[in-house]
């Protein structure tokens, strides 16, 4: 299954759905503090400028939907889990997702629109260490592409990436001490995004990511570097990634409530 991302790969404006009644019914539980209530991001590669947005929209404190002017995942739970997702584009359904956990770990999430694409996560004494895009080709799910995770203090310290006959790819990551964006939002809204400027799946935040010639290599060149603001609660606002050459790759700005 390939993943809603680049922030919807991001898609995401639907205004905040409005709440009428007594300040003291349920309608009027305002979103979580800290949590965020909007994302942008700006992509410079290959000679090309992408401008991408996220809103997340809240009903009675829980995160419903994510949205752009024309695109929209509306988000269901079961157990404070998310259970499912549906993506729709200019209002016209494009895809389903079914999230199902092995206790109370995420293991698939399955394109419910298909049946032949998921997403399959596997551990390692409960932390991550692989995810793996796969189609259901002839009743067997054949892998397309695999990262393996090796995670130290909640962060991906080391990642290889494997697309199919392609020779592996290896990063190694530093850390900042500070909150990554995601700190009080649900856990599985970490798999409907992705970003250029951050990673979403960890504690921390990147400030260096070191790239090897090989993936049994143990020399790292230093490939991108980050630069980012915070706020007073350590949660970054900015996020700028560089070059070593001190070219601007993308940039991102984070909004929280």
């Amino acid at each position: 299954m390939s993943k809603i991302s680049k922030l919807l790969v991001l898609l995401i404006t639907a205004t905040l759905l409005s709440c009428s009644g007594d300040e003291d019914t349920a309608s009027n539980i305002p979103p979580p503090a800290n949590s965020l209530k909007k994302v942008t991001e700006t992509t410079y590669i290959g000679g090309s400028v992408e401008n991408y947005s996220a809103n997340f929209n809240y009903e009675n404190g829980i995160l419903k939907s994510i949205s752009d002017p024309n695109n929209r995942i509306e988000i269901t739970y079961t157990n404070n889990k998310i259970s499912s997702t549906i993506y729709y584009k200019n209002e016209v359904l494009q895809n389903s997702y079914a999230f199902n956990y092995n206790g109370g770990l995420l293991e698939t999430i399955l394109n419910t629109k298909n049946n032949f694409e998921r997403t399959l996560y596997e551990y390692n004494n409960g932390i991550l260490a692989s995810e793996k895009n796969q189609s259901l080709i002839g009743g067997t799910w054949q892998t397309g592409d695999t990262q393996n995770y090796i995670f130290a203090n909640g962060n991906i310290t080391q990642e290889i990436r494997i697309f199919q006959n392609n020779a592996p790819y290896k990063n190694t990551h530093d850390y900042d001490t500070k909150l990554n964006p995601m700190h009080y939002m649900n856990p599985e809204v970490r798999t409907l995004l992705g970003m250029e400027s951050i990673e979403l799946k960890t504690v921390n935040n990147k400030t260096n990511t070191y790239k090897y010639s090989s993936a049994s290599s143990t020399t790292p060149i230093l490939d991108f570097t980050h630069q980012i603001l915070y706020n007073a609660q350590n949660l970054p606002i900015s996020v700028k990634k560089y070059t070593t050459s001190n070219t601007l790759v993308s940039e991102a700005t984070f909004e929280y409530n």
